[in-house]
């Protein structure tokens, strides 16, 4: 099949790029509320908050677990450790930077190829790094109490969401480095002049005059 009819790489850097914008509406982590039971009881997990890729960028509230500790402090004598526990999800700048990359990625995208396709590399690139970047700027929401009996903590979860928006991130920087289709040249056919006949009249000798 000739290159003029393959698919042009564009078209699946903005389907990603679309794919990456659309993720920051799903669960990116879930905060959860880990209780490690003492005398060999087997602990659990409790899910406290889903939070998504658009909750890192505005904020939102976290369930405290405010009166939790005191019951646990006048029951058990724990100890709160030096991270107290967190009431909000702030506004991360990683995650903005990466919602911002996703975004101007798609719009240049439509730019032709060649010398044009490096902003849109860079994007995805810059893009990936700052979703990476989150996955530590999150540690800052994790805590946990220490008990004789009890041990809880609070951890950060990364859900498929997130790790599909950075395979997104990846993807796209991948096909931004494709080869560009060669465009189909169609031949220009010269136009012929119309070529002159010419015509030669004879006239015949006149030969009444040979004898006399």
């Amino acid at each position: 099949m000739s290159n003029a009819y393959k698919t042009n790489p564009r078209v699946g850097i903005s389907v990603c790029f679309v794919i990456s914008i659309l993720l920051f509406f799903t669960a990116f982590c879930d905060y959860k509320m880990v209780t490690e039971g003492g005398l060999g009881s087997a602990g659990s997990e409790t899910t406290i908050k889903a939070v998504n890729g658009f909750n890192f960028i505005t904020g939102t509230d976290l369930s405290p677990l405010s009166s939790m500790e005191g019951l646990f402090t006048n029951l058990f004598d724990t100890k709160v450790g030096a991270s107290t526990q967190p009431e909000k999800v702030l506004a991360d700048i990683w995650a903005i930077l990466a919602l911002a990359a996703a975004i101007l990625g798609a719009l240049v995208s439509f730019n032709k190829r060649g010398s044009r396709a490096l902003p849109g590399t860079l994007l995805a690139v810059g893009g990936g790094i700052a979703l990476f970047m989150l996955q530590s700027s999150v540690k800052k929401y994790e805590s946990g109490i220490n008990s004789n009996f009890l041990g809880i903590h609070t951890k950060m979860v990364f859900q498929p969401g997130y790790w599909i928006c950075l395979a997104a991130f990846a993807i796209t920087a991948i096909i931004s480095l494709w080869p560009s289709p060669a465009k189909k040249i169609i031949p220009v056919v010269a136009s012929m002049t119309t070529p002159i006949q010419i015509k030669i009249i004879t006239q015949p000798k006149d030969t009444s005059h040979k004898g006399s």
